[in-house]
């Protein structure tokens, strides 16, 4: 009872100070009379006036048989009876150290009494005066100051009283001030004949007195404005009556109980009591201490405003240490650990000493309480009883004081009616507890409860709960708990529709971390049953086993229409022995394993073995950390049907496996795409390794042929590499050119761009295409590699040969001046942003081109070198006539190709003279003007990959 233990410490303290000062008060009146003594003395050796033989002689003979000596340094003397003296040291005769010194001492005195061989005092005053604690009675072992600056006035009556005017030292950070009277003590007639009675009882009293003022010195609190008043009413029977009155702005300390307890301090205390100087009886020996403070701040016990106090005692006349018997003590507020009390009002009362009473009427928060216990002071052994209604507050409040929860952490949202009965044992250890606890909404260990009441039994060792009731709006369920409260194993018993997280209080981080992946609507909790044993503050041991049936759930924020699992749980360790998860597009069941580093508070690692036909995205995010960087360059139209199993390290994970291991094989219908490139349909069977992601055995459609191949996706994110080996067969060529320009627009932020006429009329061409190429993934211009290409079907144009009369002679037998081409076969070398074709030839009925040079994709530019072969693929007898006798024409229709594929431009590679020249075969002269452009335009080749021509060709 901490209260009880400061409020007898604070009794004790304030009667022993006011013991001691009064002591101190009259020991420092009984060494001025020695001082006014010894000044007489020391006249003798003054150089302003002898003192005569007789006096000196009579005052060293009193002075010796009181056991003192006196000293000082210089004397001023008259015979009006004025002596100053300056240095004065009193000793005892038994101790070589001083007992006071003083600056100076003046005496009055009446010089009449001289003659008669007496001393008559009439006036003391002292400045600057220490009283010394000798070294051999210091605690430190050093002379010490007991009293400083001390000061005083004293007149000596005509009737053995002492009429001390003015009286002021400092004790310490303590300043002391005194007034008022006291009887001069009687002469004792055991005593030597020139003995003075105050001088020898002060001698007997000191070194005690010392000895536990100087232990009180050296551990007084820190104390601000620390004042202590003494008033004197004398008495004949006891010298004088001391009312003793303390007070101080603040006090604070950490007391000897409780030494790493931060520092408790009160405000504004005030402490009277009114004793006697003398003690002489047991009747003289009872104190009664008046209180009150402002504030007492006790730290984590609690502060306290609005204290008053009075406490009752006995004290021996031999010691210092006092016996409380009774207490009344009244506390306007009181904080303690979140708990409100008001109205306070404390009793306390020693029967005998092995029998104390203690009743107790407050107010908790609003509520009223009363409590009454019977204990013995001596072995803290007894009964409590208490009731009313109980605060939650409170039961932190008493957890925090004694260290026993009996109700396993409760919190009420109302308060519950308590009553409670306490077996304590020797030393306050409690044996036994029992009651009822009658309430409404409740929460044990954060977990809401709505209980209607509940019996608990406790005795040491184990404790137990009955008849609880677990709701929390639709979740509900019913069980009971117990637990071994030696070794804390424990065991729960729950059924009923229950949402996971509502019991996240009960445990660790491991349990809220499991179900924080599942979100379960609010009204509709799973249908769940759960088995829990396991060992507070032995996480490991804890063994959870789940069975749950939830509709309309999320796992990692994707909805489900349904789930149900069997889940086995321990701290470090996740098993999810059956998962089947139903979404509207179709069913994923399988399982997963999760291992949990509880120190490094880390996973581990996570593998798993789903099947199901699913939403990609959503299959993705249940594993956030890896499956968004896996789908991020597809998306889907149709759902496809997906298997997963791999295995993903966590940072706790120390096997030196790749942090990533995870196959995926699937199948889809309908459009998608990869890095927005649309494609049509899927079968896939997918490997990634940490950041390397490979694709084998893939099939899909694309602008209506089918694609067969592999790829390899490997490196960060943001600089991730794709190498690639697909062939394409029987693809609509027109479809393939407008994918590949619009998907090329779209990655450069660019509308899709419109068809030329060019392409129009290729359009209904087909694409056979084989490529292997490498490069940044996201950089469509940034791949390296070489492929081939194949178009049938295609109507790349018409070749007029002889201009205006190729058309006049379409209608005759004589039609051979127009050329038709429709298949075109090509080589090429993919280089970023070109196509290099290093043979490139379209074909017709009665004619082909030869050709080669590049063709930029990222600004569409070409230039080719064509030569054209008219009736190179005609067949029969002309056809065979023409081509050997046009065969010149070929090499001298020789052209240049360039511009744009939506405008492009041509001219001859020979002018006029070369023409002719070739027709004759001598090239050997040079040709001295540049070619003129006339004729019509070559239709272009068929622009899907980029290359670049020799300098000499390449004009772009």
């Amino acid at each position: 009872m901490p209260a009880r233990r400061w409020l007898r410490s604070c009794w004790s303290g304030t009667h022993f100070c006011g013991k001691c000062v009064g002591t101190l008060a009259l020991w420092t009146l009984w060494l001025l009379l020695v001082i006014g003594i010894g000044i007489h003395a020391r006249i003798a050796f003054g150089r302003e006036l002898a003192v005569p033989d007789f006096l000196l002689h009579q005052i060293e003979a009193r002075l010796a048989a009181s056991g003192f000596d006196v000293t000082f340094g210089a004397a001023v003397f008259d015979p009006k009876g004025h002596l100053l003296l300056r240095q004065v040291e009193l000793r005892s005769t038994s101790l070589s150290d001083p007992l006071l010194h003083a600056e100076a001492v003046y005496v009055q005195f009446d010089p009449w009494a001289l003659p008669l061989r007496s001393l008559d005092l009439r006036y003391l005053e002292i400045v600057s005066a220490r009283l010394l604690v000798p070294a051999m009675l210091s605690p430190s072992g050093r002379t010490e100051p007991l009293l400083d600056e001390g000061n005083a006035i004293v007149e000596f009556g005509p009737h053995q009283e002492l009429n001390i005017r003015q009286f002021s030292a400092r004790f310490g950070p303590v300043a002391i001030t005194a007034e008022g009277q006291l009887i001069r003590p009687p002469i004792n007639p055991d005593a030597p004949p020139n003995a003075v009675p105050l001088l020898q009882m002060g001698l007997r009293n000191y070194p005690a007195f010392a000895r536990r003022l100087a232990a009180v010195l050296a551990n007084l609190p820190t104390t601000e404005s620390p004042q202590l008043d003494l008033h004197l009413t004398p008495d004949v029977a006891h010298l004088a009556r001391v009312r003793a009155r303390f007070s101080a702005r603040s006090i604070t300390t950490t007391g000897h109980e409780f030494p790493q307890a931060k520092p408790i301090r009160a405000t504004h205390l005030l402490l009277v009591s009114t004793l006697p100087l003398l003690i002489k009886d047991a009747t003289d020996a009872a104190r009664t201490v008046h209180g009150s403070l402002a504030t007492l701040d006790a730290g984590r016990w609690g502060r306290a405003d609005q204290i008053a106090f009075t406490i009752q005692g006995r004290q021996n006349a031999d010691h210092y240490q006092p016996v409380l018997t009774d207490l009344d003590l009244f506390l306007g507020t009181l904080a303690s650990q979140n708990l409100n009390v008001r109205d306070t009002r404390a009793t306390a009362h020693l029967r005998t000493p092995t029998d104390a009473q203690l009743d107790l009427v407050t107010w908790l928060e609003s509520e009223p309480w009363a409590a009454h216990a019977t204990i013995n002071p001596m072995t803290r052994a007894g009964q409590a009883e208490a009731g009313g209604r109980l605060p939650y507050r409170m039961v932190e409040w008493a957890k925090a004081r004694s260290g026993i929860d009996l109700t396993a952490l409760l919190k009420f949202d109302e308060t519950p009616h308590v009553e409670a009965r306490v077996e304590l044992g020797d030393g306050g250890q409690p044996l036994a507890a029992s009651g009822r606890l009658s309430t409404g909404p409740v929460v044990a260990r954060q977990v809401a409860l709505d209980a209607t009441g509940a019996t608990f039994r406790w005795r040491p060792g184990h404790v137990r709960f009955d008849d609880i009731l677990l709701k929390v709006g639709a979740s509900q369920a019913t069980g009971s708990y117990e637990m071994d409260t030696d070794t804390l194993d424990f065991r729960f018993l729950l059924a009923g529709q229950l949402a996971p997280a509502n019991i996240d209080g009960w445990f660790r981080d491991w349990w809220s971390n499991f179900w924080t992946n599942f979100e379960f609507p609010a009204g509709r909790p799973p249908v769940a049953s759960v088995d829990i044993l396991g060992q507070w503050k032995r996480p490991e041991l804890t063994q959870v086993f789940v069975e749950a049936d939830g509709r309309d759930p999320r796992l990692k924020t994707v909805p489900f229409d349904r789930i149900r699992t069997r889940i086995f749980v321990r701290p470090e360790f996740t098993d999810v022995l059956d998962f089947i998860g139903e979404r509207p597009e179709g069913i994923a069941r399988g399982g997963f394993r999760r291992s949990w580093d509880q120190v490094a508070r880390e996973v581990r690692w996570t593998d798993f073995d789903i099947a199901g036909h699913m939403d990609l995205n959503a299959a993705a995010a249940i594993f956030p950390d890896i499956g968004p960087s896996i789908v991020a360059p597809f998306t889907f139209s149709a759902p496809p049907d997906l298997k997963l199993r791999g295995r993903i390290s966590g940072p706790a994970d120390n096997t030196g496996l790749p942090a990533i291991d995870v196959a995926v094989s699937g199948e889809a219908t309908g459009p998608w795409t990869f890095y927005d490139f649309p494609l049509e349909g899927v079968v896939f069977s997918a490997h990634q390794v940490n950041d390397v992601l490979t694709v084998s055995d893939l099939t899909v459609g694309f602008a209506g042929g089918r694609a067969v191949g592999n790829l390899e996706l490997s490196g960060p994110k943001e600089a991730s590499h794709l190498a690639f080996d697909l062939s394409l067969s029987e693809a609509v060529l027109g479809q393939a050119i407008g994918t590949l320009e619009s998907w090329s627009a779209l990655r450069d932020g660019l509308p899709p761009p419109e068809a030329s006429k060019f392409q129009q009329r290729i359009a209904a061409g087909r694409l056979d295409v084989a490529l292997s190429a490498e490069g940044p993934a996201g950089d469509p211009y940034g791949f390296i590699g070489e492929g081939n290409a194949t178009v049938t079907k295609a109507d790349f144009g018409e070749i007029n040969l002889f201009g205006i009369l190729s058309t006049l002679m379409r209608r005759t037998l004589l039609d051979f001046s127009t050329l038709e081409l429709n298949t075109a076969r090509a080589n090429f070398d993919l280089a970023g942003n070109r196509l290099l074709f290093s043979e490139l030839t379209f074909n017709g009925p009665r004619a082909s081109i030869e050709s080669s040079g590049n063709y930029r994709l990222d600004t569409k530019r070409i230039a080719i070198t064509a030569k054209v072969l008219p009736f190179d693929s005609s067949r029969g007898l002309l056809g065979s006539t023409l081509g050997a006798v046009l065969t010149p024409l070929s090499h001298a229709l020789e052209v240049k190709l360039t511009g744009t594929l939506a405008d492009p431009s041509w001219a001859f590679s020979y002018g006029p003279t070369s023409f002719f020249r070739a027709l004759i075969g001598n090239d050997n002269e040079q040709d001295p003007a540049p070619p003129p452009s006339f004729g019509a335009p070559l239709s272009p080749p068929l622009p899907h990959a980029p290359a670049s021509l020799p300098a000499s060709t390449d004009s772009h």
